[in-house]
This record gives structure tokens, C-alpha cells and sequence, in this order.
């Protein structure tokens, strides 16, 4: 999602988990500012010639946040990897407590993973959303969508009336009246 003062890059999957960081991030600048919001789901394959590869796909943000917030998953765990190398599963409404008592023994969690009550239902979700995606995706130009996005912003919109401006204006005559 990119905004006017700020980009995130969220998984998707943690998207459609209730309470996770991703899906607060993802409907908080729907529900509580006003801020524009081009929203896009990419899909990695890879790095090709030094640039990394794949698929993105526009998605409308408002309509996307109304099916988020529909077909959210609730969290019944967190599994921690703590810096040892200790994997713990701990239950999603105390974690937090519980891994800062873990890290005094641990050190701190390098990573949490949020398992949902049903894993076959997020699944189930994500494969539906994914297909969706792919079954309505219309190749595109890259460079003809940027320049498309450069144009509707304010700063497009000013280059554009300059231009009109400056077209529109007539050309001086350089004859000189006759004296009198």
C-alpha cells in the first residue's frame, strides 16, 4: 500500500488475521484518515538481471478493507523463534507477556508467526483471493500505468495546465509600428 507520507509492504496472509499488525495497518487508513491509498497485491518470482520479478495487481483499497475486515480469521496462537534458537507456541491472548519473560532466558524473538483457529479456512481464503486475482488480470504496460498515475497526481495536473498554457499562448509580434 502506498500513501502520500509513507509505503508498507504487508503479507497477506497476516493481512487476514484479526489483531495481527498487518491487518490493523491495512484497515486503519481506510477506517481513520482520509488518506489516498494505492493498493496493490504483488506476487514474487524471483530476480531477474539484478531487478526483482513478478506480478502486481491494482486492487481497489476500500472495496479490499470491506472483504478483509468480512473474511478476518481469528488468532488462536503465536509461534516464537527466539535468538538461542528456542521455537516456542504460545497462545495469542498473552504472548506478549509471555515472551518478555522467555527472552530473559531466550534473548528476544526474532520472529512471530500468527496461527489462525483454522488453517484449512485461511487457506481456503487465500487460495479464493489469489484466484481471483489471477482470473481477472489483464496484461498490462508498466510504463503506461506509471505514467497514467504521474499524470492524475497534482503535480501531473500543473504540468499539464503549464503545457496547455504555454500552448495556448499567441506569439508576440515583433513589427514595429511605424513612426510618426
Amino acid at each position: 500500500m502506498s500513501r502520500p507520507c509513507g509505503t508498507y509492504t504487508l503479507r497477506e496472509r497476516e493481512a487476514y488475521l484479526e489483531g495481527s499488525y498487518e491487518n490493523n495497518v491495512w484497515r486503519f487508513y481506510h477506517e481513520q484518515t482520509r488518506d489516498t491509498v494505492l493498493a496493490y497485491a504483488l506476487i514474487l518470482k524471483g530476480v531477474q538481471d539484478g531487478k526483482v520479478a513478478g506480478d502486481i495487481y491494482p486492487l481497489d483499497y476500500a472495496a479490499h478493507v470491506e472483504q478483509v475486515k468480512r473474511l478476518t480469521c481469528p488468532i488462536e496462537k503465536v509461534e516464537a523463534v527466539f535468538e538461542d534458537g528456542e521455537r516456542l507456541t504460545l497462545p495469542y491472548h498473552n504472548y506478549k507477556a509471555l515472551i518478555s519473560v522467555l527472552a530473559q532466558e531466550h534473548g528476544r524473538a526474532k520472529s512471530i508467526r500468527y496461527e489462525p483457529e483454522s488453517s484449512r479456512e485461511l487457506s481456503v481464503i487465500l487460495e479464493r483471493e489469489r484466484f481471483k486475482r489471477s482470473y481477472h488480470a489483464v496484461p498490462g504496460d508498466m510504463k503506461e500505468y506509471m505514467d497514467g498515475l504521474k499524470r492524475s497526481t497534482f503535480r501531473g495536473k500543473l504540468k499539464e495546465a503549464q503545457a496547455a498554457a504555454a500552448s495556448n499562448r499567441k506569439p508576440s509580434s515583433h513589427k514595429k509600428e511605424p513612426e510618426r
